[in-house]
């Protein structure tokens, strides 16, 4: 068996077994490239975190052999954990216009506008980083400048799909190149490493031309405002809207401050032209005019508190709703965010706002292959070996065996962590115990995933928080009576006897601790204060508060 450094593998350490954070590590007879850098969002389990990213150990373990990092595309999952991550692996980022003017963008939120390396790629002109030989082959997705890669080695070529679908009518024009993945198949492909997220949706996800159709029979006849909301990223939607704001007469105006980043740098890179964004007005201009002249164009699909949408149901905006007004909601429900977003729907329908969703009609198709759109990137690219990636692991497992079915030779499995073994020789997965997992960015800082920082909050979100305190003289003796203080677990005001009884237990087991002499161990005077205030919260309150223990000497 060849060494893990020698040889051509892929290891995942972020996106694989999943959905989001994605991260790739290629090696290549001891060199790394690593394709994607992204983050995922945090869950109830982990209060006051601003973003989730993977876990990067092995990469600073063997950061002399990383030689470059490749952005597919500019999805947060793909590009967002870069801008965290990058001082870790600082090395040249390869990319195309419309995600480099993405990142930059981010790097100037974190200070590092400038400082990092930044290779803007030609989308069909191959490039070397280290001993891979890189192409960029466009995919139709859900965001500008998608790419997959054909990944050239001395021991043959893996095809990294990225995100794609294959949509004959797309809005931005930007097909799949069939043809040039079909070329690549007739080059000889080892491997390919492919999007798993619609593996269980049968035919396929749909064209947005259908959703452009429907949107206007939705749109045609509506006599007030018009709400349109949508992924600020998915430009392509918003380019549709745009369209037929005008086709019925209307000016568009965009709120949010994430939809004008996108539509600055669609417009940029000449995506959206200039003449349909002549049709757009600012909120100022926006709100002066006939209900039935204007559609606002609106982030906020996921229910997020602070976007567009969700400020306009709870009343907040300079743009209010009033009954007749429609909202058009031309997005997914992400699963884990429909309890949020029906809130917002709720308090969109009580100001008297018809709601137009996916669940009630056809306002939204994925980015995603499905079912038929997977098999045919098989038939394109032809691989020897499939390793399904992007996607939870009854996604992989599905996804291994219908490449299978097609008559691919070899599928596996593999998880965060687990090194693909791809050449010379008979292709394995390896376990060596690369250490994989998730960190969490808190304001300034980077935790670990077993921080105690999180395991405190946890406790503090559901047990609430006691503070107890006491002061000792020179002498060891406590002076007056302990000072208590709760937030989260009870009512001081009328739960007074709970303080009261804490309050007393705590000193006495302080006098018992030390026999009834000096309090001379700090330490041991806070661990006992500790213990026997939240043995009452728990005997009176049924709960286990983080306790604070202070012991101050004068």
């Amino acid at each position: 068996m060849t060494s893990k450094k020698q040889g051509l593998s892929a290891l995942p350490l972020g996106g694989v077994g999943e959905i989001g954070m994605n991260l790739m590590v290629y090696e290549c007879d001891g060199e790394m490239i690593v394709v994607d850098a992204g983050l995922t969002f945090p869950d109830d389990f982990t209060p006051g975190v601003d973003v989730v990213l993977p876990d990067i150990r092995y990469i600073r373990d063997n950061i002399k052999r990383l030689k470059g990092i490749i952005i597919t595309h500019a999805h947060e999952d793909h590009i967002g954990g870069l801008p965290y991550l990058w001082e870790d692996m600082p090395v040249p980022v390869y990319l195309t216009r419309f995600s480099r003017l993405v990142l930059e963008g981010k790097l100037d939120q974190v200070g590092l506008s400038g400082v990092v390396p930044i290779n803007e790629v030609v989308p069909g002109k191959r490039f070397t980083v280290g001993k891979f030989d890189i192409e960029f082959v466009r995919v139709t997705h859900s965001i500008p400048d998608a790419f997959g890669l054909a990944i050239r080695t001395p021991y043959g070529t893996v095809v990294h799909t990225g995100d794609y679908k294959m949509d004959t009518r797309p809005a931005l024009n930007d097909q799949t190149d069939t043809n040039r993945w079909s070329e690549i198949g007739d080059e000889g492909v080892l491997a390919m490493l492919g999007d798993s997220t619609n593996i269980f949706k049968p035919k396929t996800s749909g064209e947005e031309a259908e959703v452009a159709e429907s949107l206007d029979a939705i749109i045609a006849g509506r006599k007030n405002r018009i709400v349109f909301c949508t992924f600020a990223s998915n430009v392509g939607r918003l380019k549709t809207a745009v369209e037929l704001a005008a086709k019925h007469g209307r000016k568009s105006c965009f709120m949010g401050r994430s939809m004008h980043k996108m539509m600055g740098y669609a417009r940029d890179c000449s995506i959206i032209p200039d003449k349909l964004l002549d049709n757009t007005v600012s909120l100022d201009e926006a709100i002066k005019m006939p209900r039935s002249k204007i559609m606002f164009i609106v982030t906020g699909s996921q229910g997020e508190a602070k976007a567009a949408l969700a400020r306009i149901s709870r009343g907040e905006d300079r743009m209010p709703l009033e009954a007749g007004d429609s909202v058009i909601m031309s997005s997914k429900m992400i699963p884990g965010n429909e309890r949020i977003i029906y809130h917002m729907i709720n308090r969109l329908t009580k100001l008297g706002a018809e709601v137009v969703h996916e669940k009630a009609e056809f306002v939204h198709v994925s980015g995603h292959a499905a079912r038929d759109e997977i098999a045919q990137m098989y038939k394109l690219v032809r691989p020897q070996i499939a390793v399904p990636v992007h996607g939870e692991y009854s996604h992989l497992k599905e996804h291994a065996e219908f490449a299978r079915s097609l008559g691919v030779s070899q599928s596996f499995v593999i998880e965060n962590g687990k090194r693909m073994y791809l050449a010379p020789g008979e292709p394995q997965v390896l376990e060596e115990g690369v250490q994989t997992g998730r960190m969490y960015v808190d304001g300034l800082n980077i935790l670990d995933e077993d921080k105690f920082i999180l395991r405190e909050r946890r406790q503090m979100a559901t047990d609430g928080m006691v503070t107890i305190s006491v002061v000792i003289n020179s002498r060891g003796q406590v002076v007056g009576k302990p000072v208590l203080r709760s937030k989260g677990i009870i009512d001081e005001d009328l739960q007074g006897d709970v303080v009261k009884e804490a309050k007393e237990e705590a000193l006495h087991a302080l006098q018992n601790a030390f026999g009834g002499g000096p309090v001379d161990d700090i330490k041991l005077a806070e661990e006992t204060l500790r213990i026997a205030t939240r043995r009452v919260f728990l005997r009176e309150r049924g709960r286990k508060p983080v306790t604070v223990p202070v012991v101050v000497k004068v």
